[in-house]
């Protein structure tokens, strides 16, 4: 802003406040009065992503972008019937923006071919400067010109001016934004601008300009100064971590060191057993070597993971577990055949599933090296009950919900059907299973009434723990996209969790009605109402589908009451 664009009518503003903008700008301590992340915080919408010429593209665009959210059938009637009146999108939008205040607060919209004169004086302060820049420049104001022109405008510089300034500028020019209603006050500038400037005039606008300059110089200097502490920063924080290493690696030695010592207690032992020393102490040393503080760590990983996990031996390929099985703490040996398991198949502890055979008519090295590589398929269906310590020889055959007894031993050759148990060495059929669908209702009402009214059916792994609210709850997850659960009349608060953030659906389906629960958190939780409507007479319950929509991953859930 030169002093050729300089008027009459704030000379006198100008050459009262030349020597309190230099005052200031030694003190450095400007107090806007509008909080500037009112401004800054917003999001910026370029005007032409939102107008189409598909009128239908146009209000989804309107409704997504600028009221964020999905466009509801008012507001198609609503903008639809304006748009008949006047199609004109632009207006519209500015309608929206600057008159009705409709648009959402969090954004501002730039890239208007047109302003309204009255609009821009409508505002006051910090958020005048920036509409101004916004509509008039297209474009935020850095913080040096919103701060030094929200000052002047607070000290008395008229706002009408401002606005032909900025609109009259070589910036302005460029972008050429139609101000509306600002015609009267460029005639009073031509005015104006045929009366003569004093020479007094002129130098003290000169100082100010220059003042003006030494402040952007000191908001440079400033800018740099800042990222030299945030650097002196980063590199303070990279002390820390090297620090934090380096205590890491200490700690690592030190572990090293206690290994090769209880390594070398260990070869000491070993050379006085065999020279028969020293046996009566061989129990206190074992003790001491078991009760040093890695042993007992490591010991406890190990008992973890071999619980927790499964243990192969063979070719992993040749094992078809379905994700809803839980047999993770069997063996499994697939040297000499495949070994398949179904949906909700679940085993205890030391269960041993052993498609592996030798040829019993080989002796010595042939009968341990050269195996039987196959005949030795084991096939286990839906639903099985594998109790402990139970042991499955291929080739073997287990039919769905088949029980197999704590301990037994199925033999090779053996086919157990649908339903039987099996117990003993070998394993023999205790009962056929075979229920009436009067005893299998019974069983399930029971169950039912177990879980308080609450069972989870197809679907669903095994209980599990999920973090909800930094506690460690019970849950159930689904590893496809949908699952039944029974629930009985009343409301429950179903608290979920889930490992991604994407955006997506739960759709909810008593039967009778459909509910659908935006999922975009990480974790939630919303209220379901089982009415009496949707529960059958017969059964007491509601059978409930739930499916996920538009994501798919490891989601867990929690229903109470």
């Amino acid at each position: 802003m030169g002093d050729k664009n300089v008027t009459v009518t704030d000379i006198s503003i100008i050459n009262d406040h030349i020597s309190r903008e230099a005052e200031e700008l030694k003190k450095r301590d400007s107090k806007p009065d509008i909080d500037p992340a009112r401004i800054l915080d917003k999001e910026l919408v370029l005007i032409d992503s939102v107008m189409s010429e598909d009128e239908t593209e146009f209000i989804n665009n309107f409704c997504r972008k600028l009221l964020k959210k999905e466009p509801e059938q008012a507001d198609i009637d609503s903008l639809s019937n304006k748009l008949k009146k006047n199609p004109d999108q632009e207006a519209l939008i500015y309608d929206y923006v600057y008159s009705s205040k409709k648009v959402s607060p969090k954004i501002e919209v730039v890239g208007f071919s047109r302003a309204y004169f009255k609009d821009l004086l409508s505002f006051d302060g910090m958020e005048f400067v920036e509409q101004c820049f916004l509509l008039i420049m297209q474009r935020k104001a850095d913080e040096g010109a919103r701060k030094h022109f929200s000052e002047v405008v607070a000290n008395g510089f008229p706002k009408e001016q401002l606005i032909w300034e900025l609109r009259n500028s070589n910036e302005g020019n460029d972008v050429n934004v139609e101000i509306i209603g600002i015609e009267g006050y460029n005639n009073f500038v031509k005015k104006q601008r045929t009366k003569s400037i004093p020479s007094s005039i002129k130098s003290a606008v000169y100082n100010l300009i220059h003042i003006r300059k030494i402040r952007s110089d000191l908001d440079g200097l400033m800018g740099q100064m800042g990222e030299v502490i945030r650097q002196n920063d980063e590199l303070r924080k990279e002390n820390e971590r090297i620090k934090t290493r380096i205590t890491q690696l200490e700690e690592n030695q030190a572990k090293i060191e206690q290994i090769e010592e209880t390594h070398e207690r260990i070869i000491k032992l070993e050379q006085e057993l065999r020279a028969g020393e020293r046996l009566n102490h061989l129990e206190n040393e074992i003790n001491r070597i078991n009760n040093c503080d890695f042993n007992r760590e490591f010991h406890k990983k190990l008992n973890f993971l071999s619980s927790a996990l499964p243990t192969i031996w063979g070719d992993e390929s040749k094992i078809n577990i379905d994700p809803l099985a839980a047999v993770d703490t069997c063996f499994f040996n697939t040297n000499s055949g495949n070994i398949t398991i179904g949906a909700y198949t679940f085993a205890g502890s030391n269960v041993s599933i052993l498609a592996g055979s030798h040829d019993k008519n080989l002796t010595g090295f042939l009968r341990r090296d050269a195996e039987i590589t196959e005949g030795c398929d084991i096939v286990i269906g839906k639903g099985v009950w594998l109790g402990s310590n139970s042991t499955i020889l291929g080739p073997a055959t287990i039919e769905d919900d088949a029980v197999i007894a704590a301990g037994a031993v199925v033999t090779p050759g053996t086919h157990i059907p649908k339903g039987a148990i099996y117990g003993g060495i070998p394993a023999k059929m205790i009962s056929d299973g075979i229920l009436s669908d009067e005893e299998k209702l019974n069983a399930v009402k029971i169950a039912f009434e177990r879980n308080n009214g609450i069972l989870f059916s197809e679907g669903w792994t095994e209980k599990r723990r999920m973090m909800f609210d930094g506690e460690n709850i019970e849950a159930h997850f689904l590893t496809g996209k949908s699952g039944i659960v029974y629930l009985r009349e009343g409301k429950f608060n179903i608290k979920y969790s889930r490992s991604v953030t994407e955006a997506g659906k739960l759709i909810v389906n008593t039967g009778k009605d459909e509910k659908v629960f935006d999922i975009a958190d990480k974790e939630g939780m919303f209220e379901l109402e089982i009415k009496h409507e949707s529960v059958d007479e017969v059964k007491g319950w509601c059978e409930v589908a739930l499916r996920l929509e538009n994501f798919e991953d490891d989601f867990g859930i929690n229903i109470g009451v």
